[in-house]
């Protein structure tokens, strides 16, 4: 049998957590806004891959702790001809300028670092006023030793809120079958 990577399973068509996968980053790439993008623990890339199809989007930069995951997004985004940035650093303290993006994306990521609000705060400092917060996290029911914390509807919102932004949709989202647990899908708008 063969070992997938992350990335790999995000393209075969015959793993079973496909649909889900895809259909997660479907969502981010529905609602993303034109200019700049950063994506807050961006592991290997996949999102800003996608990303990078889109025309709105001018500029793919990310950031993630872990180095090789940064290295394997390097080179599965050296195709673009975009502004591309890719960093190791903690998502909580970033070297970026304030007010800096047009649009954020955060998926699977609040739910691992130590202060989540620490986190929320960057996120609202990067992002330009009027500018777009795209969050995903699974809810309550994805019990995991990596989880520092888990989240409900209305904690994720009050989160969001607390650090200036406008909560303008929530949604939810099946992860795999047979896996009692959701995603939680927040956009939001920097005030």
């Amino acid at each position: 049998m063969r070992q997938w990577n992350t990335w790999e399973r995000y393209f075969d068509p015959n793993h079973p957590k496909h649909k889900y996968q895809v259909a997660r980053h479907a969502w981010f790439m529905d609602n993303l806004v034109s200019g700049k993008l950063l994506d807050m623990g961006c592991s290997g890339g996949l999102a800003l891959f996608l990303a990078g199809k889109k025309n709105i989007v001018k500029e793919l930069h990310g950031v993630d702790i872990d180095e090789p995951t940064i290295e394997l997004a390097r080179d599965r985004l050296k195709k673009y001809d975009k502004v591309i940035d890719l960093r190791v650093c903690a998502a909580e303290k970033t070297p970026y300028e304030s007010n800096t993006f047009d649009c954020v994306m955060c998926g699977e990521t609040l739910e691992h670092v130590e202060s989540d609000k620490i986190l929320a705060e960057e996120l609202a400092r990067v992002t330009k006023k009027g500018g777009t917060l795209l969050v995903s996290v699974p809810d309550r029911g994805h019990l995991s030793k990596i989880h520092v914390r888990l989240y409900t509807k209305d904690s994720l919102k009050k989160l969001i809120e607390s650090v200036g932004f406008e909560v303008v949709e929530q949604d939810t989202m099946p992860s795999a079958p047979k896996r009692r647990y959701w995603y939680l899908l927040l956009r939001a708008i920097k005030k």
